[in-house]
C-alpha cells in the first residue's frame, strides 16, 4: 500500500484534472493503519481515499465490481486471492510480475501486468485512465471461471490425480 500511495501521489501530480478514488478494503494492525493514513495525508492524498474496514459478502462484491481497477503492486505475492476475487467480479486487475497469478493475467488480456516502480505504474494508470475496456472486463471474468471456480479447480484436480494414477506407459 506504501508503494500504491506513492504512485498515486505521482499521478496526481501528473494528471490533477484526473477523477479517481482508491478505497481500501480490510483491516490490520491500528499503528500500521495509521502509519498509512499519515502517509496518505503527508501525500496530499486524504481527499481520495475512503478507509473502508473490513468489507465482505455482498458489500465486498458490489465495491469490486463498481471499481475500475484492482491494483496490487507487490513486491512479493504467492497467489493474491483478492486478485482472483477481483477478477470473478469482472474487475481488470493491475499487478506487478512479482504476483504469481500476473502471467495468467496478461495471457488472458484480464488485466496488465507492470512493474511496482511508482514511475512505471504512474505511467501504466496515465494510459490507462478512461478505465479497462469491456472486452477486458469480460476477460477477467472468463479467466476467474475457467481457472479459479470450483468446478474448474476440480476438474484440474481430477485430472492430475488420474495422471498419478495411471500406470505409466511403457516404450
Amino acid at each position: 500500500l506504501e508503494v500504491l500511495l506513492k504512485v498515486l501521489a505521482l499521478f496526481q501530480a501528473a494528471s490533477p484534472q484526473s477523477h479517481w478514488q482508491l478505497d481500501i478494503a480490510g483491516s490490520g494492525e491500528p499503528a500500521y493503519l495509521a502509519s498509512l493514513q499519515k502517509l496518505a495525508a503527508q501525500l496530499n492524498l486524504t481527499h481520495r481515499c475512503r478507509w473502508l474496514g473490513h468489507v465482505q459478502g455482498e458489500a465486498k462484491t458490489s465495491l469490486l465490481q463498481q471499481a475500475d481497477w484492482f491494483l496490487l503492486p507487490s513486491a512479493a505475492e504467492n497467489f493474491g486471492i483478492a486478485v482472483v476475487e477481483a477478477l470473478a467480479a469482472g474487475t481488470p486487475v493491475i499487478v506487478s510480475p512479482q504476483v504469481a497469478v500476473a502471467e495468467l493475467i496478461e495471457g488472458a488480456g484480464a488485466g496488465l501486468v507492470c512493474s511496482s516502480e511508482p514511475e512505471a505504474l504512474c505511467l501504466v494508470l496515465r494510459r490507462h485512465d478512461q478505465g479497462p475496456s469491456s472486452a477486458m472486463r469480460l476477460a477477467a471474468r472468463s479467466l476467474a471461471e475457467t481457472t479459479f471456480s470450483w468446478s474448474s479447480i476440480a476438474d484440474q484436480l481430477e485430472t492430475r490425480y488420474r495422471r498419478m494414477l495411471s500406470p505409466p506407459s511403457v516404450p
